[in-house]
């Protein structure tokens, strides 16, 4: 019987590893820029969790790990979930490798749909289902972290421009944006 893992990215922002509340960057109901509540309804909706242990698997090492954990720790602060997180240089690789031989992790968190498109016609993954959307309910003031995920929205957002004749691919950052520097000012016009 092959195993399954689940697939969700808006449940990446609330999975974590060990982590003790002096360990978060925002203890709960400290900062007024977060929905405080809808956490404290996802933990104790989700009490019975404790003592569970959970697998992810992700493309995000060096600082971009450290980043995720950060903010997966609140997930286990929430429910005492212990997550495992690992990566690869070869992620794209592995996670076929771990799926194929029946050990995927519990959650994959990776950046090409072709692969997960791949995964999903061999059966391979478990939807989410509904009850995702009933607590995670995102608004104008609801803050992200999305690491690297950055540069490929802002590289997005530059082709719709370029798209639309509103800039060309050599237009100088200065043109545009003239308080923009870099280290000289050789470096800074090209």
């Amino acid at each position: 019987m092959k195993k399954s893992f689940l697939v969700g990215v808006a449940m990446v922002a609330l999975m974590a590893g060990a982590v003790s509340a002096a360990d978060l960057k925002f203890p709960p109901g400290t900062d007024s820029k977060f929905d405080w509540k809808s956490y404290d309804a996802f933990k104790a909706a989700h009490a019975d969790l404790k003592g569970e242990t959970m697998t992810i698997f992700g493309p995000w090492r060096g600082e971009d790990e450290a980043l995720f954990t950060s903010v997966l720790n609140y997930f286990t602060e929430a429910t005492g979930v212990t997550a495992k997180y690992s990566s690869s240089e070869n992620y794209e690789q592995q996670i076929v490798i771990d799926t194929q031989a029946g050990s995927p992790p519990n959650i994959a968190i990776l950046p090409q749909p072709g692969l997960f498109a791949n995964l999903a016609s061999k059966g391979y993954l478990t939807p989410l289902g509904d009850d995702l959307g009933k607590w995670v309910k995102p608004d104008a003031d609801t803050l992200f972290m999305i690491a690297s995920n950055t540069k490929a929205l802002t590289t997005l957002l530059l082709a719709k421009l370029v798209d639309e004749k509103r800039l060309t691919w050599e237009t100088p950052v200065i043109q545009l944006m003239p308080s923009f520097k870099l280290g000289d000012d050789a470096t800074t016009e090209y």
